[in-house]
């Protein structure tokens, strides 16, 4: 979440965090239901693995990381881009991927 609030680092977050909510996307699209409800479905099955005493080796699923992308972290990113002096691409695309949340004003673009 650091390194997305940073603006020096944005663009190399920027990009993985596309990729994996265009595979969550894609993974809803599979299953014939809802980003959202994918994202429920995925967060149940991880939380049971490691309820069950599982444990990820190695990076996580992109997807994954896509679900566990809560409300909160795309306000605090929000924030994060509305306090960038300096708007670059890195930052309009941070925009674009979060969507709308509370903390986009019509202030910035």
């Amino acid at each position: 979440m650091a390194t997305a609030e940073e603006p020096l680092t944005r663009r190399e977050v920027t990009g993985e965090l596309r990729w994996a909510l265009s595979e969550l996307a894609r993974l809803a699209e599979k299953r014939g239901t809802t980003t959202e409800q994918a994202a429920q479905d995925l967060r149940a099955v991880v939380d049971r693995f490691v309820a069950e005493g599982g444990s990820f080796s190695g990076d996580a699923q992109p997807a994954v990381l896509a679900a566990y992308l809560t409300e909160a972290q795309k306000e605090r990113l929000s924030k994060a881009f509305q306090a960038t002096p300096n708007l670059t691409t890195a930052d309009l695309e941070l925009k674009a991927l979060l969507g709308p949340t509370s903390a986009h004003s019509s202030e910035r673009p």
